[in-house]
């Protein structure tokens, strides 16, 4: 019935591409539960130009092993006797309960206070995260063992942000010598367009940069440009945009040449 419920929206609900994309997802999710695989091409999903395939995974399989495991079913039962408890309640119980919840490093505050953990929560936590291997997972990520399981490779992001000494190895090379390279080239031009000594083809100097994304990849630089403000440079503005609407009014407002 769920099946032919969303094959009828598919077939004769024609919305917006966005409506017709989630649809078509939730029709995917449907089928992937079942151990299926599923493919979204242009050609069942029309009035959408992206193409996504849906690989052979059984994700009821990986579930079970979460949430059919003994740490899962004790943080359960445990969730069931937190629910209801009212936040004020828990301040009022442990007038130290944003030191007792929070931690602070690097300049950095985390504070888990204002969630429904109490002292029995956080243990039930790191039992299940211990379940999975959570440890030895993180520590093969910083090791750049393949742990992208679709593309087979390592996940060398971590790599990017290493600034000490330490070698990361992928198939016992050290990757951090070409890593240092690539952002040495990078720093040496950003310097570059900052002081004008890279000018456009009109020979004029930029006066805007569009950082066009989406996500993550959206979020980041943002966040950055937003806590940089203050050591940001008046002859240079920064247009972040994560739409193709806003991407067309910032165009009409800026200098094509610079």
């Amino acid at each position: 019935e769920q099946k032919t419920s969303y094959k009828y929206k598919l077939n004769h609900h024609t919305p917006t591409k966005k409506t017709h994309l989630y649809l078509y997802v939730q029709y995917l999710t449907y089928h992937s539960l079942k151990g299926k695989t599923a493919a979204l091409t242009r050609a069942n999903l029309p009035h959408t130009m992206l193409s996504i395939t849906f690989k052979s995974i059984n994700i009821t399989k990986i579930q079970h092993m979460l949430t059919g495991s003994a740490q899962w079913k004790q943080l359960a039962a445990h969730y069931q006797d937190v629910e209801h408890i009212h936040m004020r309640d828990l301040f009022k119980e442990d007038p130290k309960r944003f030191a007792n919840y929070s931690i602070t490093t690097a300049g950095i505050t985390l504070d888990y206070s204002k969630n429904k953990l109490t002292e029995q929560s956080l243990p039930l936590l790191i039992e299940l995260a211990k379940s999975v291997e959570l440890e030895q997972r993180r520590s093969d990520m910083f090791n750049g063992l393949p742990i992208n399981l679709t593309e087979k490779r390592p996940v060398l992001h971590t790599a990017l942000r290493n600034f000490s000494n330490k070698p990361v190895l992928v198939n016992g090379q050290d990757v951090m010598p070409d890593i240092r390279a690539a952002l040495a080239k990078v720093k040496n031009f950003v310097n570059n367009i900052s002081s004008g000594e890279v000018k456009g083809y009109t020979g004029k100097a930029f006066t805007d940069v569009f950082s066009i994304s989406i996500g993550g990849s959206f979020l980041g630089p943002k966040i950055m440009s937003e806590a940089l403000k203050p050591y940001q440079q008046k002859q240079l503005k920064v247009h972040l945009i994560a739409k193709l609407s806003v991407l067309f009014k910032t165009s009409l407002k800026t200098w094509p040449a610079s």
